[in-house]
């Protein structure tokens, strides 16, 4: 039986370098690009000099998302968020829900089937906006549903390719990620290009996927002010994906640990992942790149926020904050607007930390009120 791995981003690859790929190459494996602009992060984890998480963050906030038989959802796969709109994928629920900022639910999009517009429940993978931001598409394994944003059925796409992740580049190339790579490739690319939903353009990053180690990443492509970036599996290096190549913007080295060796042994693999510490999750917004880092077996996960401002790196731990809302863990699941991270936390969860945050210094029972008003564990997951 494979083993599913989440995704951890490891030292292994710091300080790699790679030869420039030519602009003007099309249907090909290029090589990423790296120059003096990518940025160094470098994390000393002997000597780590964390801040309270909450201490870079501004304020926190929830929204409490509707409840009702239309609208239950089993399970957030995924969220997205628009000026005015928040998309919900429920794996569970094999359904696709929209809410408004405020928390009340507006309608399902589209439904389970084989028909147009129609996706298939169990494969359900992906939802994004259009370049316009006035589309949203759902990508499902052989087609790429158009819906408006109010939920109207436009067109579907039949496509021939396998991927688990899709984001546009421009009005016609489409950028998809899936670990197993594209099969028709030598190589087997993860990432890969394509001109409209036809034409293979390029692809880059060959698997490393084998019949012991199943790639299992959570997110792999992030999406900022049009542009889209890229984390490779078991990487410490992010890229901006472009039309013609792959170039590298950010690189997190760890001091004081040898790094992840990938490794077609899946005990010698648990070993060296649980003897070091990863980059698991990215986000990128408009004046910080906020990275995820995780250890495979641990308590607590520090984040390193990187401010394109002041240049400067600050490293932050969960475990130090001030904040009682932190009690509910902040691993970013999406981006709202320029400057917001999104978190669904499960109603259930929330209950269960009900006490212990009443009880905390800095609560404000005011705010709890509020957050727990009417709440109970059967409600829908609540937005941080």
């Amino acid at each position: 039986m494979k083993k599913s791995y989440h995704p951890l981003l490891c030292a292994f690859f710091c300080g790699l370098m790679f030869a420039a790929c030519s602009s003007s190459k099309k249907e090909a494996t290029v090589t990423p690009t790296s120059d003096s602009t990518a940025v160094t992060i470098t994390v000393d984890l002997q000597n780590y000099p964390a801040i309270p998480y909450d201490s870079v963050i501004d304020n926190i906030s929830f929204v409490k998302l509707e409840t009702g038989d239309d609208c239950l959802i089993g399970e957030v796969s995924q969220l997205l968020c628009t000026d005015s709109l928040i998309f919900v994928v429920d794996y569970k629920g094999k359904s696709i829900l929209s809410f408004d900022k405020r928390g009340k639910f507006l309608r399902k999009i589209g439904g389970v089937g084989q028909g147009p517009g129609e996706y298939y429940g169990s494969r359900l993978c992906n939802i994004t906006l259009s370049p316009n931001e006035k589309e949203l598409l759902i990508s499902d394994f052989g087609k790429l549903c158009h819906y408006t944003l109010d939920g109207r059925f436009l067109r579907e796409e039949r496509i021939n390719w396998d991927f688990k992740e899709i984001e546009f580049l421009d009005d016609n190339t489409l950028c998809t990620f899936w670990t197993p790579g594209n099969r028709l490739k030598p190589d087997k690319p993860m990432l890969n290009i394509y001109e409209g939903v036809d034409k293979w353009r390029y692809g880059a990053f060959p698997t490393y996927e084998t019949a012991n180690i199943n790639l299992s990443p959570r997110t792999a492509l992030r999406k900022f002010n049009g542009k889209v970036y890229y984390c490779n599996p078991f990487s410490s290096t992010f890229y901006e994906v472009t039309p013609d190549g792959v170039e590298e913007r950010f690189r997190i080295c760890f001091e004081g640990q040898e790094g992840v060796r990938i490794v077609d042994d899946t005990q010698l693999f648990d070993k060296i992942l649980e003897s070091n510490i990863y980059c698991e999750d990215f986000t990128i917004l408009k004046d910080k790149a906020v990275f995820e880092l995780r250890r495979y077996i641990g308590v607590g996960s520090p984040f390193v926020v990187y401010s394109f401002n002041t240049g400067k790196t600050y490293c932050c731990d969960l475990s130090r904050t001030q904040n009682p809302m932190f009690a509910f863990h902040f691993v970013p699941d999406a981006r709202e607007g320029d400057h917001n991270l999104v978190v669904a936390y499960q109603a259930v969860h929330v209950i269960n930390k009900k006490q212990w945050i009443y009880n905390h210094p800095n609560a404000d029972k005011q705010v709890l009120d509020q957050l727990y008003d009417g709440l109970t564990e059967e409600s829908n997951p609540v937005l941080f």
